[in-house]
């Protein structure tokens, strides 16, 4: 009886891997993706810690960049908002860093960096505490891809 086994091969096949679905949510900027696809990246035993956790970075930073859309949306005069939407993005972008902690020593590791660095980033003072990190991040990625 092979059928069964063939069934379940092809099922296998026919879903996408989480990488791909992580590629597949940044493309969507699906923010309820993102967080649906952290949630099973936290609890998959599929992946190695170090890939996981890059994975991980690229979902809550994908959330800090659908936020910051938002921000930049809202009117300079409901403060308010833009308070509270500013410590959901400065959230999503630390929980991005705190992943990246352990998360492989690539380019992409460094790109991400960079990008959590730079989405936090919403005035001069923010400028003056981020933007050497950031800086340092990218030049790190590029170090290790020029491509990149």
């Amino acid at each position: 009886m092979m059928i069964p086994f063939v069934f379940a091969a092809v099922s296998l096949m026919a879903e996408p891997s989480l990488a791909a679905r992580v590629d597949a949510m940044e493309r969507q900027y699906d923010i309820a993706q993102a967080e649906l696809l952290a949630k099973e990246l936290r609890l998959t035993a599929q992946l190695d810690a170090s890939e996981r956790n890059l994975l991980l970075a690229r979902c809550a930073l994908n959330v800090a960049e659908i936020k910051r859309i938002d921000f930049e949306r809202t009117p300079t005069e409901d403060r308010a908002q833009r308070q509270a939407i500013g410590k959901a993005i400065d959230a999503a972008a630390d929980e991005a860093l705190s992943d990246l902690a352990n998360a492989p020593e690539t380019s992409e590791t460094w790109r991400v960096r960079a990008d959590a660095y730079g989405v936090k980033i919403r005035s001069n003072y923010q400028a003056q505490r981020y933007h050497k990190d950031m800086e340092d991040a990218t030049a790190r990625a590029r170090a290790l891809d020029p491509k990149n």
